[in-house]
Protein backbone atom coordinates (compact mmCIF):
# COMPACT_ATOMS: atom_id res chain seq x y z
CA UNK A 1 0.00 0.00 0.00
CA UNK A 2 1.55 3.69 -0.66
CA UNK A 3 2.54 5.62 1.69
CA UNK A 4 1.53 8.70 1.82
CA UNK A 5 3.56 12.03 1.11
CA UNK A 6 4.00 14.59 3.43
CA UNK A 7 2.26 17.65 2.88
CA UNK A 8 4.20 20.33 1.28
CA UNK A 9 5.51 23.31 3.51
CA UNK A 10 3.18 26.14 3.56
CA UNK A 11 5.21 28.56 1.35
CA UNK A 12 5.05 32.55 3.26
CA UNK A 13 3.13 34.84 1.29
CA UNK A 14 5.59 37.43 -0.59
CA UNK A 15 5.52 40.24 1.58
CA UNK A 16 4.50 43.41 -0.17
CA UNK A 17 6.87 46.25 -0.89
CA UNK A 18 5.35 47.85 1.98
CA UNK A 19 6.93 45.40 4.23
CA UNK A 20 9.74 44.81 2.56
CA UNK A 21 10.41 48.12 3.00
CA UNK A 22 9.52 48.31 6.84
CA UNK A 23 10.86 44.75 7.59
CA UNK A 24 14.86 46.47 6.29
CA UNK A 25 14.06 49.37 8.84
CA UNK A 26 13.61 47.30 11.70
CA UNK A 27 16.36 45.42 11.72
CA UNK A 28 18.67 48.70 11.25
CA UNK A 29 16.57 49.64 14.56
CA UNK A 30 17.54 46.83 16.35
CA UNK A 31 20.77 46.21 15.16
CA UNK A 32 22.68 48.27 17.93
CA UNK A 33 23.89 47.03 21.13
CA UNK A 34 22.10 48.75 23.97
CA UNK A 35 25.70 49.64 26.08
CA UNK A 36 28.99 50.63 25.32
CA UNK A 37 32.33 48.68 27.44
CA UNK A 38 36.28 48.98 27.40
CA UNK A 39 39.11 49.44 29.45
CA UNK A 40 40.39 53.05 30.08
CA UNK A 41 43.75 53.90 31.54
CA UNK A 42 43.46 56.54 34.01
CA UNK A 43 45.93 59.08 36.29
CA UNK A 44 46.71 57.19 39.66
CA UNK A 45 45.25 59.23 41.64
CA UNK A 46 42.00 58.14 40.35
CA UNK A 47 42.59 54.29 42.33
CA UNK A 48 42.58 55.86 45.69
CA UNK A 49 39.61 55.51 47.65
CA UNK A 50 38.94 57.08 50.86
CA UNK A 51 36.14 55.50 53.65
CA UNK A 52 35.73 54.58 57.28
CA UNK A 53 34.81 58.36 58.27
CA UNK A 54 36.24 60.24 61.09
CA UNK A 55 36.29 57.86 63.80
CA UNK A 56 38.54 54.80 61.67
CA UNK A 57 39.74 57.02 58.39
CA UNK A 58 41.09 54.98 56.20
CA UNK A 59 42.75 54.81 52.39
CA UNK A 60 43.30 51.98 49.66
CA UNK A 61 44.73 52.02 46.15
CA UNK A 62 42.35 50.20 44.41
CA UNK A 63 45.31 49.54 41.67
CA UNK A 64 47.38 48.06 43.74
CA UNK A 65 45.62 46.91 46.45
CA UNK A 66 46.46 43.97 48.62
CA UNK A 67 43.92 40.79 49.87
CA UNK A 68 43.83 42.08 53.45
CA UNK A 69 43.36 45.70 51.56
CA UNK A 70 40.55 43.82 49.88
CA UNK A 71 39.66 42.01 52.60
CA UNK A 72 39.19 45.46 54.81
CA UNK A 73 36.87 47.34 52.35
CA UNK A 74 34.99 44.27 52.17
CA UNK A 75 34.20 43.94 55.56
CA UNK A 76 33.23 47.88 56.15
CA UNK A 77 30.74 47.20 53.62
CA UNK A 78 26.97 46.61 54.36
CA UNK A 79 25.07 43.46 52.66
CA UNK A 80 23.99 44.74 49.79
CA UNK A 81 19.78 44.58 49.41
CA UNK A 82 17.96 44.40 46.54
CA UNK A 83 13.99 45.79 45.61
CA UNK A 84 11.50 43.68 45.64
CA UNK A 85 7.71 44.64 45.20
CA UNK A 86 8.46 48.20 46.47
CA UNK A 87 10.41 46.61 49.39
CA UNK A 88 14.07 46.56 50.39
CA UNK A 89 15.29 42.78 50.92
CA UNK A 90 18.22 41.01 51.83
CA UNK A 91 18.38 37.77 50.39
CA UNK A 92 21.52 36.14 49.54
CA UNK A 93 20.16 33.14 47.41
CA UNK A 94 19.15 36.36 44.75
CA UNK A 95 22.21 38.90 45.90
CA UNK A 96 25.58 38.56 47.66
CA UNK A 97 27.52 41.52 47.62
CA UNK A 98 28.84 44.64 49.66
CA UNK A 99 28.16 48.01 49.17
CA UNK A 100 28.50 50.99 50.57
CA UNK A 101 26.52 54.72 49.99
CA UNK A 102 27.69 57.33 47.50
CA UNK A 103 28.16 59.32 51.30
CA UNK A 104 30.11 57.05 53.16
CA UNK A 105 33.33 56.93 51.22
CA UNK A 106 35.06 59.49 48.58
CA UNK A 107 36.92 58.73 45.28
CA UNK A 108 39.21 61.04 43.14
CA UNK A 109 38.38 59.29 40.20
CA UNK A 110 35.97 61.54 38.07
CA UNK A 111 34.56 59.94 34.88
CA UNK A 112 34.56 63.71 32.99
CA UNK A 113 37.78 65.22 34.48
CA UNK A 114 39.43 61.51 33.65
CA UNK A 115 38.06 61.98 29.90
CA UNK A 116 35.75 58.80 30.07
CA UNK A 117 32.48 60.85 29.14
CA UNK A 118 33.84 62.44 26.03
CA UNK A 119 34.93 58.44 24.99
CA UNK A 120 31.61 57.03 25.63
CA UNK A 121 28.91 59.63 24.90
CA UNK A 122 29.99 59.76 20.88
CA UNK A 123 29.33 56.13 20.35
CA UNK A 124 26.35 55.53 23.45
CA UNK A 125 24.37 58.64 22.13
CA UNK A 126 24.84 58.38 18.70
CA UNK A 127 21.18 56.95 17.43
CA UNK A 128 20.07 60.77 19.52
CA UNK A 129 22.71 62.68 18.20
CA UNK A 130 20.53 65.31 16.94
CA UNK A 131 19.29 65.75 20.67
CA UNK A 132 20.41 68.85 23.30
CA UNK A 133 19.87 67.27 26.37
CA UNK A 134 22.49 68.16 29.44
CA UNK A 135 23.37 65.37 31.06
CA UNK A 136 23.73 64.37 34.59
CA UNK A 137 26.43 61.90 35.87
CA UNK A 138 25.38 61.11 39.89
CA UNK A 139 27.83 58.69 42.01
CA UNK A 140 25.39 55.92 43.30
CA UNK A 141 27.71 53.24 45.59
CA UNK A 142 30.34 51.52 45.93
CA UNK A 143 30.14 47.80 45.50
CA UNK A 144 32.69 45.00 46.33
CA UNK A 145 31.61 41.37 45.08
CA UNK A 146 33.87 39.16 46.91
CA UNK A 147 33.98 34.97 46.18
CA UNK A 148 31.11 33.59 45.35
CA UNK A 149 29.31 37.03 45.21
CA UNK A 150 26.99 37.58 42.84
CA UNK A 151 22.98 39.02 41.59
CA UNK A 152 20.90 37.81 39.71
CA UNK A 153 19.01 39.15 36.23
CA UNK A 154 17.78 42.52 37.68
CA UNK A 155 16.74 46.06 36.33
CA UNK A 156 17.93 49.26 37.58
CA UNK A 157 15.26 50.87 39.80
CA UNK A 158 14.80 54.29 38.45
CA UNK A 159 15.27 56.95 40.04
CA UNK A 160 13.69 60.09 38.12
CA UNK A 161 11.42 60.16 34.73
CA UNK A 162 14.50 61.42 33.96
CA UNK A 163 17.04 58.62 34.70
CA UNK A 164 18.47 56.78 31.59
CA UNK A 165 21.39 54.71 32.20
CA UNK A 166 23.73 53.18 34.26
CA UNK A 167 27.47 53.69 34.18
CA UNK A 168 29.76 50.63 36.08
CA UNK A 169 33.46 51.38 36.75
CA UNK A 170 34.95 48.04 37.44
CA UNK A 171 38.91 48.78 39.42
CA UNK A 172 41.97 46.06 38.50
CA UNK A 173 42.04 44.50 41.73
CA UNK A 174 42.76 41.00 41.38
CA UNK A 175 40.00 38.96 40.74
CA UNK A 176 38.17 36.13 38.17
CA UNK A 177 34.34 35.89 36.79
CA UNK A 178 32.43 38.62 38.08
CA UNK A 179 31.31 39.39 34.58
CA UNK A 180 28.59 41.21 33.61
CA UNK A 181 25.59 39.58 31.53
CA UNK A 182 22.85 42.18 29.47
CA UNK A 183 19.71 41.02 27.51
CA UNK A 184 17.27 42.45 25.64
CA UNK A 185 14.74 40.08 24.05
CA UNK A 186 16.63 37.06 23.07
CA UNK A 187 19.92 38.80 22.35
CA UNK A 188 22.60 38.05 25.78
CA UNK A 189 26.11 40.57 25.47
CA UNK A 190 28.91 39.58 28.36
CA UNK A 191 31.06 42.36 29.40
CA UNK A 192 33.81 40.48 31.34
CA UNK A 193 36.98 42.90 32.52
CA UNK A 194 38.57 40.96 35.12
CA UNK A 195 41.27 39.26 32.15
CA UNK A 196 41.49 42.92 30.19
CA UNK A 197 42.23 45.22 33.60
CA UNK A 198 44.80 43.34 34.82
CA UNK A 199 46.62 43.05 31.59
CA UNK A 200 49.86 44.61 30.63
CA UNK A 201 52.16 46.55 33.10
CA UNK A 202 49.81 49.44 33.44
CA UNK A 203 46.51 49.61 35.47
CA UNK A 204 43.65 50.17 33.84
CA UNK A 205 39.96 50.56 34.45
CA UNK A 206 37.02 48.77 32.92
CA UNK A 207 33.68 50.58 31.89
CA UNK A 208 30.52 49.87 30.66
CA UNK A 209 27.30 52.04 30.21
CA UNK A 210 24.09 50.97 29.46
CA UNK A 211 20.33 51.87 29.58
CA UNK A 212 19.13 51.25 32.88
CA UNK A 213 15.96 49.12 31.64
CA UNK A 214 18.32 46.47 29.98
CA UNK A 215 18.11 43.19 32.02
CA UNK A 216 21.38 42.63 33.55
CA UNK A 217 23.37 39.77 36.12
CA UNK A 218 26.24 39.49 37.79
CA UNK A 219 27.97 36.22 37.50
CA UNK A 220 29.52 34.62 40.06
CA UNK A 221 33.12 35.85 41.20
CA UNK A 222 35.08 32.73 41.35
CA UNK A 223 38.03 34.11 43.53
CA UNK A 224 39.44 37.27 44.49
CA UNK A 225 37.33 40.80 45.14
CA UNK A 226 35.00 42.47 42.42
CA UNK A 227 35.15 46.63 43.55
CA UNK A 228 32.60 48.83 41.41
CA UNK A 229 31.47 52.08 41.66
CA UNK A 230 27.77 52.79 40.06
CA UNK A 231 26.65 55.87 38.49
CA UNK A 232 23.31 56.73 37.35
CA UNK A 233 22.62 58.80 34.31
CA UNK A 234 19.70 61.11 33.66
CA UNK A 235 18.88 63.91 30.95
CA UNK A 236 18.19 67.30 31.88
CA UNK A 237 19.29 68.38 35.29
CA UNK A 238 16.42 67.03 37.72
CA UNK A 239 18.58 65.05 40.24
CA UNK A 240 19.93 65.28 43.34
CA UNK A 241 23.17 66.37 42.40
CA UNK A 242 24.45 70.16 42.81
CA UNK A 243 23.86 72.35 39.89
CA UNK A 244 27.87 72.66 39.49
CA UNK A 245 27.86 69.18 38.63
CA UNK A 246 26.16 68.92 35.48
CA UNK A 247 28.12 68.07 32.37
CA UNK A 248 28.70 69.83 29.59
CA UNK A 249 26.63 69.31 26.66
CA UNK A 250 28.60 65.70 25.12
CA UNK A 251 30.48 66.10 21.89
CA UNK A 252 28.48 64.08 19.47
CA UNK A 253 29.04 62.96 16.75
CA UNK A 254 28.47 65.33 13.52
CA UNK A 255 27.57 62.25 11.56
CA UNK A 256 24.23 61.26 11.15
CA UNK A 257 22.52 58.55 13.12
CA UNK A 258 22.50 55.28 10.73
CA UNK A 259 18.68 54.97 12.70
CA UNK A 260 17.68 57.97 11.62
CA UNK A 261 19.26 57.99 8.27
CA UNK A 262 17.12 54.95 7.33
CA UNK A 263 14.03 56.54 9.28
CA UNK A 264 14.00 59.58 7.03
CA UNK A 265 14.30 57.62 3.69
CA UNK A 266 11.91 54.97 5.01
CA UNK A 267 9.26 57.67 5.76
CA UNK A 268 9.74 59.72 2.29
CA UNK A 269 9.67 56.62 0.33
CA UNK A 270 6.20 55.53 2.15
CA UNK A 271 4.65 58.43 2.06
CA UNK A 272 5.49 59.27 -1.51
CA UNK A 273 3.54 55.38 -2.47
CA UNK A 274 -0.11 56.98 -3.87
CA UNK A 275 -1.28 53.20 -2.02
CA UNK A 276 -0.07 53.87 1.81
CA UNK A 277 -2.74 55.99 3.86
CA UNK A 278 -4.26 58.09 0.74
CA UNK A 279 -6.46 59.43 3.33
CA UNK A 280 -4.10 60.28 5.73
CA UNK A 281 -4.04 58.56 9.50
CA UNK A 282 -1.21 57.83 11.76
CA UNK A 283 2.35 56.43 11.71
CA UNK A 284 2.63 54.08 14.60
CA UNK A 285 6.08 53.37 16.52
CA UNK A 286 6.38 50.61 19.16
CA UNK A 287 9.48 51.50 20.71
CA UNK A 288 12.97 49.83 21.78
CA UNK A 289 13.36 50.85 25.45
CA UNK A 290 11.45 50.88 28.31
CA UNK A 291 11.02 53.93 31.00
CA UNK A 292 10.27 55.33 34.35
CA UNK A 293 6.83 56.49 34.25
CA UNK A 294 4.83 58.02 37.07
CA UNK A 295 0.85 57.04 36.53
CA UNK A 296 -0.17 60.43 38.01
CA UNK A 297 1.20 62.51 34.81
CA UNK A 298 1.03 62.55 31.26
CA UNK A 299 3.17 60.18 29.38
CA UNK A 300 4.32 63.24 27.09
CA UNK A 301 6.66 64.61 30.20
CA UNK A 302 9.20 61.58 29.10
CA UNK A 303 9.31 63.39 25.51
CA UNK A 304 12.71 64.91 26.69
CA UNK A 305 14.40 61.43 28.04
CA UNK A 306 13.86 59.29 24.95
CA UNK A 307 17.36 56.99 24.44
CA UNK A 308 18.85 56.27 21.62
CA UNK A 309 17.12 54.90 18.25
CA UNK A 310 13.61 55.70 20.33
CA UNK A 311 14.82 59.68 20.37
CA UNK A 312 15.19 59.19 16.49
CA UNK A 313 12.04 58.60 16.13
CA UNK A 314 10.66 61.42 16.96
CA UNK A 315 13.50 63.93 15.94
CA UNK A 316 13.13 62.60 12.49
CA UNK A 317 9.04 62.97 12.43
CA UNK A 318 9.77 66.67 13.89
CA UNK A 319 12.70 67.58 11.03
CA UNK A 320 9.75 65.89 8.25
CA UNK A 321 6.88 67.98 9.80
CA UNK A 322 4.92 65.04 11.37
CA UNK A 323 3.08 66.03 14.44
CA UNK A 324 3.76 63.76 17.01
CA UNK A 325 3.06 62.54 20.45
CA UNK A 326 3.95 59.76 23.25
CA UNK A 327 0.51 57.82 24.31
CA UNK A 328 -0.17 55.27 26.35
CA UNK A 329 -1.59 52.55 23.93
CA UNK A 330 -4.12 49.99 25.43
CA UNK A 331 -5.34 46.90 23.11
CA UNK A 332 -9.23 45.35 22.86
CA UNK A 333 -9.64 42.41 24.61
CA UNK A 334 -11.44 40.84 21.45
CA UNK A 335 -11.99 40.68 17.85
CA UNK A 336 -15.53 41.61 18.39
CA UNK A 337 -15.69 45.07 16.39
CA UNK A 338 -16.18 43.92 12.60
CA UNK A 339 -13.89 40.85 13.57
CA UNK A 340 -10.94 42.79 14.20
CA UNK A 341 -9.27 44.33 17.31
CA UNK A 342 -8.16 47.64 17.77
CA UNK A 343 -6.05 50.01 19.78
CA UNK A 344 -6.36 53.03 22.10
CA UNK A 345 -4.37 55.46 22.47
CA UNK A 346 -4.30 57.97 25.29
CA UNK A 347 -2.36 60.79 26.78
CA UNK A 348 -2.48 59.00 30.27
CA UNK A 349 -2.95 55.62 31.55
CA UNK A 350 -6.48 54.59 31.96
CA UNK A 351 -7.22 54.23 35.73
CA UNK A 352 -9.57 51.28 35.09
CA UNK A 353 -6.83 49.07 34.00
CA UNK A 354 -3.63 50.04 35.94
CA UNK A 355 -0.50 48.14 34.94
CA UNK A 356 -2.89 45.73 32.65
CA UNK A 357 -2.55 45.92 28.92
CA UNK A 358 -6.01 45.52 27.36
CA UNK A 359 -8.93 47.86 27.60
CA UNK A 360 -12.48 45.57 28.13
CA UNK A 361 -14.01 46.28 24.75
CA UNK A 362 -16.49 43.17 24.97
CA UNK A 363 -19.91 43.46 23.51
CA UNK A 364 -22.08 46.31 24.79
CA UNK A 365 -19.23 47.76 26.61
CA UNK A 366 -19.85 51.77 26.08
CA UNK A 367 -17.34 52.77 23.68
CA UNK A 368 -17.04 55.85 25.77
CA UNK A 369 -16.28 54.12 28.95
CA UNK A 370 -12.34 53.63 27.43
CA UNK A 371 -12.10 56.78 25.45
CA UNK A 372 -11.97 60.53 26.40
CA UNK A 373 -11.63 64.25 24.50
CA UNK A 374 -7.57 63.22 23.91
CA UNK A 375 -7.82 59.57 22.80
CA UNK A 376 -7.57 58.23 19.51
CA UNK A 377 -9.15 54.64 18.33
CA UNK A 378 -6.34 53.39 16.07
CA UNK A 379 -7.74 50.43 13.49
CA UNK A 380 -5.35 48.33 11.19
CA UNK A 381 -4.10 50.67 8.01
CA UNK A 382 -6.69 49.45 5.03
CA UNK A 383 -9.52 48.62 7.60
CA UNK A 384 -12.95 49.56 6.88
CA UNK A 385 -14.30 51.86 9.30
CA UNK A 386 -15.40 50.65 13.13
CA UNK A 387 -18.86 50.21 14.34
CA UNK A 388 -20.36 49.16 16.99
CA UNK A 389 -22.91 46.25 18.09
CA UNK A 390 -25.84 48.17 16.74
CA UNK A 391 -23.28 49.17 13.55
CA UNK A 392 -23.05 52.85 14.53
CA UNK A 393 -19.93 53.86 12.96
CA UNK A 394 -17.78 55.56 15.74
CA UNK A 395 -14.57 57.79 14.77
CA UNK A 396 -11.19 55.70 14.49
CA UNK A 397 -8.32 56.41 12.36
CA UNK A 398 -5.81 54.18 10.28
CA UNK A 399 -2.55 53.27 11.62
CA UNK A 400 0.31 51.95 9.95
CA UNK A 401 3.12 50.55 12.11
CA UNK A 402 6.58 51.35 11.34
CA UNK A 403 8.25 49.29 14.09
CA UNK A 404 6.28 46.56 15.52
CA UNK A 405 4.61 47.09 18.62
CA UNK A 406 6.22 45.10 21.47
CA UNK A 407 4.68 42.35 23.45
CA UNK A 408 5.35 44.30 26.27
CA UNK A 409 4.08 47.62 25.69
CA UNK A 410 2.47 49.42 28.77
CA UNK A 411 3.35 47.08 31.16
CA UNK A 412 4.06 49.21 34.08
CA UNK A 413 5.49 46.46 35.96
CA UNK A 414 6.81 43.12 34.55
CA UNK A 415 7.76 40.24 36.18
CA UNK A 416 11.37 41.71 35.15
CA UNK A 417 10.47 44.90 37.21
CA UNK A 418 9.82 42.87 40.40
CA UNK A 419 13.39 42.57 41.28
CA UNK A 420 15.36 46.08 40.85
CA UNK A 421 18.34 47.31 42.89
CA UNK A 422 16.42 49.07 45.25
CA UNK A 423 13.11 48.98 46.32
CA UNK A 424 11.04 52.31 44.31
CA UNK A 425 7.28 53.36 44.84
CA UNK A 426 7.19 56.49 42.79
CA UNK A 427 8.49 55.09 39.47
CA UNK A 428 8.02 51.61 37.32
CA UNK A 429 9.11 50.66 34.33
CA UNK A 430 6.73 51.09 31.33
CA UNK A 431 7.49 51.16 27.72
CA UNK A 432 4.51 54.17 25.44
CA UNK A 433 4.39 54.59 21.90
CA UNK A 434 4.96 57.48 19.66
CA UNK A 435 2.44 58.10 17.01
CA UNK A 436 2.66 60.57 14.26
CA UNK A 437 -0.15 62.01 11.99
CA UNK A 438 -0.10 61.75 8.19
CA UNK A 439 -2.06 64.20 5.85
CA UNK A 440 -3.79 62.63 3.04
CA UNK A 441 -1.59 62.09 -0.02
CA UNK A 442 -3.22 64.91 -1.89
CA UNK A 443 -1.74 67.16 1.22
CA UNK A 444 1.51 65.77 1.68
CA UNK A 445 3.26 66.17 -1.82
CA UNK A 446 5.46 68.94 0.23
CA UNK A 447 7.42 65.90 1.38
CA UNK A 448 9.51 65.22 -1.63
CA UNK A 449 10.87 69.04 -1.09
CA UNK A 450 13.12 67.92 2.02
CA UNK A 451 13.73 64.34 0.98
CA UNK A 452 17.27 65.57 -0.34
CA UNK A 453 18.74 66.00 2.85
CA UNK A 454 19.56 63.92 5.91
CA UNK A 455 18.74 65.15 9.25
CA UNK A 456 20.66 67.69 10.60
CA UNK A 457 22.82 67.37 7.40
CA UNK A 458 21.32 71.15 5.91
CA UNK A 459 19.77 73.78 7.80
CA UNK A 460 18.54 75.30 5.16
CA UNK A 461 16.53 72.50 4.25
CA UNK A 462 14.37 73.37 7.10
CA UNK A 463 12.77 76.75 6.22
CA UNK A 464 11.54 75.88 3.25
CA UNK A 465 10.06 72.46 5.24
CA UNK A 466 8.40 75.65 7.86
CA UNK A 467 7.02 77.22 4.94
CA UNK A 468 5.73 73.96 3.72
CA UNK A 469 4.43 73.15 7.09
CA UNK A 470 2.62 76.61 7.46
CA UNK A 471 0.84 76.59 4.15
CA UNK A 472 -0.55 73.02 5.80
CA UNK A 473 -2.34 74.92 8.19
CA UNK A 474 -0.73 72.42 11.11
CA UNK A 475 -0.22 74.32 14.54
CA UNK A 476 2.03 73.21 16.46
CA UNK A 477 0.24 73.59 19.42
CA UNK A 478 -1.72 70.56 18.70
CA UNK A 479 1.79 68.14 18.41
CA UNK A 480 0.52 67.00 22.34
CA UNK A 481 -3.13 66.52 21.41
CA UNK A 482 -2.33 65.30 16.74
CA UNK A 483 -6.13 64.25 16.10
CA UNK A 484 -7.56 68.27 17.25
Amino acid sequence: MPRARPAAPAVPAPLSATDETLAAFRKVFLSKPPYVSGVYSIDKTGYLLYYGGSGNPRCIDLANASESDLQALSDACQPATFGRNDVDVYDESYRKAGKMDAGEFATKFDPEGSGLLDLIWPDFLSDGGDTKQRVVCELYKLNVYGQDSFFKAHKDTPRSDTMFGSLVIVFPTPHSGGALILRENSKEWTFDSAMEVLAGDVPKIGYIVFFSDVEHEVARVTSGFRVTLTYNLYFNAKSTTPANALLRQPDLPSRVSQVGKELRATLSSLLAREDFLPSGGYLGFGLRFMYPLDMKKPVAVIGDSLKGCDAMIKIVCDELGLPNSLKAMYRSTSDVYDGMRVFVARDTFWKGTGPHQQIDTEVGCPYETYTNKTSIVLRPAGAPPLTDYKRRVKPTEEVKWITEVPKDYNVVKSTYMAYGNEAQIEYAYGRPIIIARVKSLAERNWIAEVTTTGPTEEKDARKGSDDARAGLGEARAGVENPET
